[in-house]
């Protein structure tokens, strides 16, 4: 099935549910009243869902990119790919551990998009830093700098991160949610 299944199923139902507002617009079903009579039934089977998406182990060699449409995304690496990791997630929380982390002698690169939930990044202490965030709804918080409301964007940058030779970058965006990216 693969890391796309959660994905595609997503993009199964919005097309579906779609056609079925369609066929009641055309007056060819009455979507709403099948709907009004299922709806709890879906609920339950979305609840056991992101029930069982919660159980998934931590990776312990972050891909260099990481896509999931549900659930919440944990990850510990080793490493990072030189190339950067890229994670995006419609729904559910990310949360990032970068306290053990090998990193490269460079710019290492870490970007995340998130629809709904929160994403929380822990960094290791004494690598130079630059990450910013960009929220619809929400609070960020960067290393002690702080915005809550709409429309919200902090940047942070560590003195010293334009020459350091190991120091990593950071990119969020987030549409519903909190942003918290600190250190150990």
């Amino acid at each position: 099935m693969g890391k796309n299944f959660g994905t595609i199923i997503f993009g199964l139902i919005l097309v579906l549910l779609g056609g079925l507002i369609l066929l009641d617009n055309l007056g060819a079903l009455e979507f709403w009243k099948v709907l009004g009579n299922i709806w709890p039934i879906i609920l339950v089977i979305l609840g056991v869902w992101l029930i069982f998406q919660r159980a998934q182990p931590d990776y312990a060699q972050a891909p260099a990119k990481l896509s999931k449409g549900f659930g919440n995304i944990f990850l510990n690496p080793k490493s990072i790919e030189p190339e950067g990791l890229l994670v995006n997630s419609g729904f559910g929380d990310v949360e990032i551990n970068l306290t053990k982390t090998g990193l490269l002698d460079k710019e290492n690169l870490v970007n995340i998009n998130l629809g709904f939930g929160d994403i929380k990044v822990l960094l290791p202490e004494g690598l130079p830093i630059l990450a910013s965030g960009n929220s619809f709804a929400g609070k960020i918080e960067i290393l002690g700098k702080m915005a809550d409301g709409i429309g919200n964007k902090v940047e942070y940058e560590d003195e010293g991160y334009g020459s350091a030779t190991k120091k990593l970058k950071i990119a969020t965006k987030l549409g519903f949610g909190d942003i918290r990216i600190f250190r150990a």
